[in-house]
């Protein structure tokens, strides 16, 4: 099901399933704005990744030495929120702890995401409450793709070089190796052969994504440990993913145990994490 969203500047669609946007029809311009999801290219549109991102070591995490298996990215991807059409320019989505999230992460929780539109943005607040009497440990990320071409840029508003991780390419975990990269650069196939680009501490709340027509996105997404930017190479480059994550896949040398996974959440009892994004079309 479908929940749709629409003011004088947006139109925006969301579906039930991992509360996931469908669509940004940008009424000013004319234009889509979000990727379309077409499944011979990347299936998805804008998922959102929770209670993990990416990569687990051998597809599984120890808490309290008891081994749980969780798929690339965790299963909010996958799972079907409620929601809630608050009013036309508003949507609320909300997944809550069950015996089948149980099964693979012990910790009861809820995932809340409210979608406004406010005038010519779309504002996003994501909320993680810890529904335990005891720590919870969880990476939260958002991975929306936006329809770009070869040669537009991305811009990051920060001064000095990023610093740009990979992951291995035969095991899909975090290498070591870092190298520096321009705050802003433009979009090519082959930046995107050895996978994901992954900026550690990018010192930046925002990125720009601008198009050789001089169109674009602001995305702000505040202060977080990673930003991801991808694309799957070889298709064209009729998309590109602006990724800010709570957390990243695990490093080769992972020790396998939740309590220390690089950059994830630890949540005290009866707390709750924020993240906030903002979508500006222009």
């Amino acid at each position: 099901m479908q929940f749709r969203m629409e003011n004088d500047d947006l139109l925006v669609e969301v579906a039930d399933m991992g509360a996931e946007m469908q669509r940004i029809w940008d009424k000013r311009r004319g234009r889509e704005v979000l990727w379309n999801g077409r499944s011979d290219v990347w299936k998805r549109r804008a998922p959102w990744l929770f209670p993990v991102v990416g990569q687990l070591r051998d597809g599984r995490v120890r808490v309290q030495g008891r081994e749980y298996a969780l798929p690339k990215h965790g299963f909010a991807l996958t799972s079907a929120f409620d929601m809630r059409q608050v009013s036309p320019t508003e949507v609320l989505a909300v997944l809550r702890a069950s015996p089948e999230t149980l099964a693979r992460y012990p910790w009861r929780f809820r995932l809340e995401i409210r979608y406004a539109l406010e005038g010519g943005s779309l504002c996003v607040r994501a909320r993680v409450a810890c529904e335990e009497d005891r720590e919870m440990i969880f990476s939260f990320g958002a991975h929306p793709g936006f329809l770009c071409g070869a040669g537009d840029e991305i811009e990051f508003a920060r001064d000095g070089a990023l610093d740009c991780r990979r992951l291995d390419i035969a095991t899909h975990l975090l290498a070591p190796e870092s190298t520096p990269m321009p705050a802003k650069f433009a979009l090519a196939d082959e930046l995107f052969a050895a996978d994901a680009m992954l900026f550690r501490r990018p010192r930046s709340t925002g990125a720009t994504l601008r198009r050789r027509d001089g169109s674009g996105v602001r995305f702000e997404f505040g202060e977080v440990p990673w930003v991801g930017v991808w694309t799957k190479a070889g298709k064209g480059l009729p998309y590109v993913c602006i990724e800010p994550w709570h957390g990243v896949d695990d490093p080769l040398d992972a020790a396998g145990d939740f309590e220390s996974k690089l950059d994830a959440v630890h949540l005290p009892a009866g707390e709750t994490f924020a993240m906030d994004l903002k979508i500006t079309p222009f």
